[in-house]
């Protein structure tokens, strides 16, 4: 599968605009070490903070003739108040706990704050680290980003070499859909290529054939599948958007009828002549007039497990449904011509698109020795269909907020918002099964993972609703091929061919546009970041001390007198509150611990009672 580890990307900070959030992205080593030194530059400031309030609530104090300034150092002070307003001293009513020297227990309890403190900023640090750290997304910059077209007038595209890219791309296509939709590949490294690893989307069964009169196998009411996505923004497209465009997908599939008004023999059908079959659904372009199948004779059907699929679609192949097929205006017919005359079954099968009912004698691959296999069935020589109605809609939170297909953005929209709108128009475009599947022949099919090609090029038996999970396949794969355009155009692949041109109108929407996942970085969130950073450098600066050693002051002692008034005025009222609160949790503690002691007690000897009356 594909990998996005030598991706270029935008190194440095960012907009969000699925989020809102400004980013700053670093290689993931580096953003370790961003968070790390914030970490520590915050472990120095909040030190300082103590020695401010203590200095602050020293100087008030002292103010107000309740302690001498020069009596105790900041630290030795506020311990000793905390002791004094609130730890148990000799307060239980049976004098359980001694008196205790108070230099002994103002040592105690500094070792206990200072390992309590050290807790506290080991929590910090990983808070911080889970806080500030994000996610891998990373803007693409690729020197060729762009919306590339054909240039009108200009050189023909190679030929082979556009096939070989389509053919490639729609294998990388395939891969990802079978292997990471639908909650499939959560843990596979080939499944982190987007911000989003799939679109999501819900199924509707048995619902009404979506095409006129009787052209569906299942009937007209029912039998029918449809898919469809919720109303979801552009981010899931991998666009750097937020909720500013939305779109919505929608797929309906039913296998079509094959009787005598729409297939025919271009020669009376013969075991022992080839012949071909021609479906009447409308003539398609790339196929002539209406589409064709040629098949061998029967007795040069060759038993090798092999699927072929052909699709033909309005878009790709300028395919022109009939009437029957054209029941939604606003809707791509997309037909799938499914042939496994190949392939042999282990069972009788009753898909109406992989059904097998003839059995019969075959020859053996390996020693071309004749033998025979019970309940071995094939089907007739016409492939089957698998007709699907495919649609988009797009809207936009700027100007008109109606739903459209339309190429034409809305029309108060600015510059920027037509290339917006035109690219994701551009991407969903390519979300057909047409542009995913028509040149994955067989390996389109799940039913190709059931080809035993090691015994005899058979197939296990498939359930009766196998057409379903094809036509589930095939619009996850349509899906994913969305978000692969967007990749593809944010890295501008087409840039090589001298045959394409850009079409967007400003090359500024790939500075902001185009995001991917992008493993081996990591985003950190930069204004929390700086916010820290800038707090904590404020308070290092301003409890700086200066001066010599008998005059040292910080310097933030250097503030107006009415200013430090008001300063020295809070620090009385926290420090007072916190000696209160922990006098007042501290008695709360005893008085519930001799209540529990006691409880205890009373407990003991009522089990010591009982147990004596007992054995008495």
């Amino acid at each position: 599968m594909d990998s996005n580890t030598a991706l270029p990307v935008k190194l440095g900070p960012y907009v969000n605009r699925v989020t809102g959030d400004t980013l700053w992205l670093l290689p993931s080593n580096a953003a370790g070490l961003a968070v790390q030194f914030l970490g520590i530059w915050l472990t120095l400031a909040l030190p300082r903070i103590w020695v401010t309030v203590i200095t602050l609530y020293r100087q008030g104090t002292s103010a107000r003739g309740q302690h001498a300034e020069s009596v105790l150092d900041p630290g030795e002070y506020a311990l000793e108040r905390f002791w004094d307003a609130g730890l148990p001293r000799n307060r239980l009513p049976t004098e359980a706990l001694p008196r205790r020297d108070r230099r002994m227990a103002l040592k105690d309890f500094g070792i206990a704050s200072a390992s309590a403190l050290i807790f506290v900023l080991v929590i910090v640090l990983g808070t911080l680290a889970n806080l500030l750290s994000g996610d891998s997304t990373a803007l693409i910059a690729s020197p060729t980003c762009g919306y590339y077209g054909i240039i009108k007038d200009g050189p023909r595209p190679a030929k082979f070499l556009s096939l070989n890219r389509n053919s490639r791309r729609q294998g990388a296509v395939g891969s990802y859909a079978r292997d990471c939709y639908d909650g499939r590949g959560n843990t596979l490294e080939g499944c982190n290529l987007f911000t989003k690893q799939s679109l999501p989307y819900g199924a509707e069964d048995d619902i009404p054939c979506p095409f006129g009169g009787d052209m569906c196998v299942t009937g007209a009411e029912t039998g029918a599948i449809k898919f469809s996505t919720p109303p979801l923004p552009a981010e899931y497209l991998g666009l750097n958007l937020g909720a500013s465009l939305e779109f919505e997908r929608t797929t309906t599939c039913a296998p079509l009828v094959r009787n005598s008004s729409f297939l025919s023999h271009a020669k009376p059908p013969n075991q022992d002549t080839s012949g071909s079959w021609n479906y009447d659904y409308g003539p398609a372009n790339v196929v002539g007039s209406n589409y064709s199948f040629v098949y061998p004779s029967r007795n040069h059907i060759v038993i090798d497990g092999f699927y072929s699929v052909s699709v033909v679609s309005e878009r790709g192949s300028s395919l022109e449904p009939i009437e029957a097929l054209r029941q939604r205006p606003d809707s791509i017919v997309t037909l799938v011509f499914i042939d496994n005359s190949r392939t042999g079954y282990l069972d009788e099968g009753f898909d109406p698109v992989f059904y097998a009912h003839d059995q019969i004698q075959t020859p053996d691959p390996a020693n071309k020795e004749t033998y025979w296999l019970s309940y071995v069935h094939w089907v007739d020589l016409a492939p089957r269909v698998l007709a699907c109605a495919e649609a988009f809609n797009m809207r936009s939170q700027h100007g008109a907020k109606e739903w459209s297909n339309s190429e034409a953005p809305p029309e108060q929209s600015t510059s920027s918002e037509r290339d917006e709108w035109t690219l994701v128009h551009s991407v969903l475009l390519k979300s057909t099964i047409y542009e995913s599947s028509w040149m994955r022949s067989g390996t389109a099919l799940n039913a190709s993972s059931q080809l035993m090609l090691d015994f005899g090029r058979l197939s296990l038996s498939l359930p009766e609703d196998q057409w379903k999970a094809e036509a589930r396949q095939m619009f996850e794969a349509s899906l994913a091929n969305a978000q692969f355009e967007a990749r593809r155009i944010g890295l501008g692949t087409d840039a090589t061919d001298p045959a394409f041109g850009k079409m967007n109108e400003h090359d500024s929407i790939c500075d902001y546009l185009f995001m991917i996942n992008a493993p081996g970085y990591t985003n950190v969130y930069l204004a929390p970041w700086l916010a820290i950073f800038l707090l904590s450098t404020v308070i290092i600066i301003v409890t700086f001390p200066v001066g010599s050693r008998d005059h040292r002051k910080l310097v933030f002692e250097f503030l107006p007198e009415s200013l430090l008034k008001i300063l020295r005025q809070c620090a009385v009222v926290s420090v007072d509150s916190a000696a209160s609160c922990l006098r007042w949790i501290s008695r709360s503690t005893v008085a519930l611990g001799t209540m529990c002691w006691k409880t205890v007690l009373a407990v003991w000897d009522w089990i010591g009672k009982s147990i004596t009356k007992l054995m008495t």
